[in-house]
């Protein structure tokens, strides 16, 4: 009898340290896969420039020169995983199809960083669902934008309302650079170097129809950063070095000219700072190399939320760039 009890504790303390083990290894698999997330924190970025467009919209000389630049910025920044679109590959099918590929692919998670950057046009449309204080809508003009006799656009824009909702849907950390006119909340000109195609325009119904099927539900927008070339009622300048914005926000970050008090940080407030200098001494650089270019460099950059304006770009990129 006595020698059964042995063996009965014997085997309940067998037991005991098989289950103690499993609980070691499930707490150890959960820390494990915490320190993989940690790890593996990643910074997507979509890249969209559009210089030539399909519909006999005024073409912009320094797109090609954004790509390139803002790309050696991204990889500067540790960004590597970068889809470009351009000219005929950005209407706005592809425009779509790319954020939902983001959307519903594993990096889309809190931790990681999701860029959107896009130089070319800006166009304002009259407002119909009445959340502009100004009675107009900013829209993105892509590819395919396409305008009738009447000046009602029928397609190829990436209205305001339409990203916003897309990019409620981004659960990572959401930068968002914007190189165009009337940006700050997001052709026929005969000034070749502005970056907006004049005039006020209303979406067609057909087009109107298209958008609402694309937006559910407004979600409230959370954890963003814009970086806006100019205000909702301003004009951007192209060049032919590139645009007078991109050219000052890379030059702010990757020749560490934002730092403006010296202190080895750029804030996002002495960026702003720095590129609204910097964009009109551009232009007169430009202008005395270029003479037919007539750049003005009389936009302020527009960055935002509030909140973030005394944040560090390394905070905001989640990189520990040096300055010294």
């Amino acid at each position: 009898m006595q020698e059964v009890k042995i063996v009965v504790s014997y085997l309940l303390f067998v037991l005991f340290l098989g289950c103690s083990g499993n609980l070691v290894i499930e707490q150890d698999r959960v820390l494990d896969e915490k320190s993989v997330i940690t790890q593996n924190m990643r910074s997507d970025a979509l890249v969209v420039g559009v210089g030539e467009y399909k519909n006999n919209i005024r073409p912009l000389d320094g797109v090609k020169k954004d790509l390139l630049n803002i790309k050696r910025l991204f990889h500067y920044l540790n960004i590597n995983n970068i889809t470009t679109l351009k000219n005929e590959k950005a209407t706005l099918q592809d425009v779509r199809k790319a954020f939902n590929s983001y959307i519903n692919s594993n990096n889309n998670r809190k931790g990681n960083i999701f860029v959107f950057y896009y130089s070319g046009h800006g166009i304002q449309v009259i407002d119909k669902n009445d959340d502009e204080k100004d009675k107009k809508d900013e829209a993105t003009a892509l590819y395919d934008l396409v305008l009738d006799k009447n000046d009602f656009i029928k397609g190829g824009v990436l209205l305001d309302d339409e990203l916003a909702y897309i990019l409620s849907n981004i659960k990572s950390k959401k930068i968002l650079i914007f190189d165009k006119c009337h940006s700050g909340s997001s052709h026929r000109g005969d000034k070749p170097y502005i970056k907006s195609i004049g005039g006020e325009y209303q979406l067609s119904t057909e087009f109107l129809n298209e958008i609402g099927k694309n937006i559910k539900h407004k979600k409230s927008l959370k954890n963003f950063v814009i970086f806006s070339a100019t205000k909702d009622d301003e004009d951007a300048e192209d060049s032919p070095l590139g645009g007078l914005f991109t050219n000052s926000f890379i030059d702010g970050i990757l020749h560490k000219k934002g730092d403006i008090n010296k202190d080895g940080k750029i804030t996002v407030s002495e960026l702003e700072s720095f590129c609204t200098t910097n964009i009109s001494h551009l232009a007169i650089t430009i202008l005395n190399r270029y003479k037919e270019t007539n750049l003005k460099g009389n936009f302020n950059p527009c960055f935002s939320p509030v909140e973030i304006r005394e944040e560090t770009l390394s905070n905001i990129f989640n990189f520990n760039f040096k300055l010294n």
